[in-house]
C-alpha cells in the first residue's frame, strides 16, 4: 500500500531541556502506567491510573511520589521548587497532545543496582488520526554520586528513552513496521530509541546528558501508515517508555522540567517545541568540570546556548529568566555573545549566587523562560522551557 502524503519534521533526542504547555490548555483525560524496579533479587511493580472512556475520564495526572514511592527501595521525590514528581497528560489547543513525566528525582536506597523503568501511556479520544499527524519526543535527566562527601562521575548509571503512538480500528491488520497493540488497534515507534551512559572518566559535567544531541526525522503519519483499513476510529494513545538504571546504593537521578512525548496536527508548533528542546546551559568557567560555591556572594555567569534550529536573538525572551531553587532574576541585563563559537549567538546571563539557592549537596539547577515562535494558527506560540545544568559543591566549599 502506497503511504499517505511525506512532511519531514524533526524528532529531538535532547536531555536537558523540557517543554511545557502552552497556549490556553484543555483539560485531558486519564493517565495509567507501571514503575518496575529490577534487581539481582527479583522485579518489583507499582501500577498508577486507570485507562477511563471518553464519558467519564479520570485523572490526567499522577503524583509518582505519592502512588509509587519506595517501590523496589527507589526513593521517589520531587524536584525542589517544582510542583511535584507527576506522570501527566496535557491536551493543548486542541491540536497537540503531550505526554509528560516531569520533576522526578529518583534515589537508589537499596544496596545493590537497580533498573527503574517508567512506562506512561494515554489516549486522547478526540483526534482524527485520518488527518496528518506529527510525532516527536524529548528526554532530560541528571545523575550524581558522592564518594567520601564528593561529587563524582556516576559511571554505570544510563538512561533510555522509547516513544510510541497508537492508531484504533476494529479488525484492521497493521501495516508493518506496526504491530498489534490489542483488538483493532497499530502501534508504531517514534523514530529509534534516545540512550545516555555516564562514561568511566571524563569531568562530573557528562554526569548531565550533553546537548545538543543528535536530531533524527521522520514522516507525518495518518492512520493509512499503519492499518489496512480506512477510515480509523478517532483516539490516538501516546505511550513513553523510560528506563533508568541506577548501578550503585545512594546513585540519584534527576528528570527536571519534563520529559516529553510529543504529537500535533500543526507541524510547525511540534517543530517548535522540538526546536527548544535543543537549547544548552553551561556555567562560564576555565573548566569542564563547572563548580558552584554556595557561600560565594559573587556574580555566577550562565551561558544559554542556542542553535541553528531556534535563535536566542529572535526566539529567546531574555525578561523571562530565572535560575535556580530561588528563580534568581539576572543581574543587569544578559548579552548576546557567540560563547561556543558555532555561528549562533547565546546568552551570557549573570546572576547573584546568594539569590539562586543553591546549597551544599545540589548537583543540578534549571534555567527558566520563555521562548516565541511565529505560528500560521496563532500570531505567536509561547513555550515555557526548563534547561538543566550539572555541577559540584566540593568538600573544602561544604564541610
Amino acid at each position: 500500500m502506497r503511504r499517505g502524503p511525506r512532511l519531514t519534521f524533526i524528532i529531538a533526542t535532547i536531555v536537558s531541556a523540557a517543554i511545557v504547555a502552552w497556549l490556553s490548555a484543555i483539560p485531558a483525560h486519564a493517565v495509567q502506567g507501571t514503575i518496575k524496579v529490577t534487581r539481582s533479587t527479583g522485579t518489583t511493580t507499582c501500577s498508577f491510573g486507570s485507562a477511563g472512556s471518553p464519558t467519564s475520564p479520570p485523572p490526567t495526572s499522577i503524583d509518582l511520589d505519592t502512588a509509587c514511592n519506595g517501590t523496589g527501595s527507589i526513593q521517589i521525590t520531587d524536584k525542589a521548587s517544582t510542583t511535584g514528581a507527576k506522570a501527566e497528560a496535557v491536551q493543548v489547543s486542541g491540536s497537540q497532545n503531550q505526554l509528560v513525566i516531569k520533576n522526578i528525582v529518583l534515589k537508589n536506597n537499596g544496596t545493590s543496582a537497580a533498573t527503574i523503568e517508567i512506562d506512561v501511556n494515554h489516549t486522547f479520544f478526540s483526534v482524527d488520526t485520518n488527518q496528518l499527524r506529527s510525532y516527536g519526543f524529548g528526554n532530560g535527566a541528571s545523575f550524581s554520586r558522592l564518594a567520601a562527601g564528593v561529587t563524582v562521575l556516576a559511571t554505570g548509571n544510563s538512561i533510555k528513552k522509547r516513544a510510541f503512538y497508537t492508531y484504533f480500528d476494529n479488525g484492521a491488520l497493521c501495516i508493518a513496521p506496526a504491530v498489534s497493540d490489542g483488538t483493532g488497534a497499530c502501534r508504531d515507534e517514534i523514530a529509534s530509541e534516545s540512550s545516555y551512559s555516564v562514561p568511566s572518566s571524563g569531568s562530573t559535567s557528562a554526569n548531565t546528558i550533553p546537548i545538543p544531541s543528535t536530531t533524527k526525522s521522520e514522516s507525518s503519519r495518518t492512520c493509512a501508515d499503519l492499518m489496512s483499513t480506512q477510515p480509523c476510529s478517532s483516539g490516538e494513545k501516546l505511550r513513553t517508555l523510560l528506563t533508568v538504571v541506577l548501578t550503585n546504593a545512594g546513585d540519584v537521578v534527576t528528570i527536571p522540567g519534563g520529559d516529553h512525548t510529543i504529537a500535533g496536527s500543526d507541524v510547525g508548533e511540534v517543530n517548535a517545541a522540538l526546536a527548544v528542546l535543543s537549547l544548552a546551559l553551561r556555567i562560564q568557567q576555565n573548566t569542564p568540570t563547572f563548580k558552584v560555591n554556595p557561600f560565594d556572594n559573587g556574580v555566577l555567569t550562565l551561558n544559554l546556548l542556542c542553535n541553528e534550529s531556534i535563535s536566542c536573538a529572535l526566539n529567546v525572551d531574555p525578561t523571562t529568566f530565572e535560575f535556580g531553587p530561588n528563580a534568581a532574576q539576572p543581574k543587569g541585563k544578559p548579552k548576546l555573545q557567540d560563547v561556543d563559537k558555532d555561528g549562533d549567538q547565546d546568552w551570557v546571563i549573570p546572576v547573584n549566587q546568594q539569590d539562586t539557592g543553591i546549597v551544599c549537596g545540589d548537583t543540578s539547577a534549571t534555567l527558566s523562560g520563555i521562548a516565541r515562535f511565529p505560528s500560521l494558527a496563532n500570531p505567536i506560540i509561547n513555550i515555557p522551557f526548563d534547561v538543566i545544568v550539572g555541577f559540584y559543591t566540593d568538600s573544602s566549599m561544604c564541610p
